[in-house]
């Protein structure tokens, strides 16, 4: 029981981390958020992934071949999202707070 309440628990946390990620992103210097930007890229590569999902993989609140992106578009959606939709998120960790960051030098 308390398996399904860490998951749940590890779940909103890592949700509310991608979100005030994406609203630091657009608020913080952009030294901070290109720094944060590797920082994270080289926290993904050291651990093989997420340390979060990782966790939740562990506690068996996600599957082996799920990612956090997967339960996300099942819990709200209901359905798993293509090769593309993934292949987009993916390359938005990084482009996302990249842009922000562009857009405030530009702005």
């Amino acid at each position: 029981m308390w398996h399904k309440t860490i998951n749940e628990f590890l779940f909103w946390l890592h949700l509310s981390v991608v979100i005030a990620w994406l609203v630091f992103s657009f608020m913080a210097s952009p030294l901070w958020v290109l720094a944060v930007t590797a920082a994270h890229q080289i926290h993904l590569r050291v651990f093989q992934g997420c340390s979060l999902s990782i966790l939740q993989r562990k506690l068996g609140g996600l599957g082996k071949d799920k990612s956090f992106f997967d339960q996300v578009c099942e819990r709200w959606a209901g359905r798993i999202p293509s090769r593309r939709l993934r292949a987009l998120f993916s390359h938005a960790q990084w482009a996302v707070p990249v842009c922000g960051v562009t857009l405030r030098i530009i702005w």
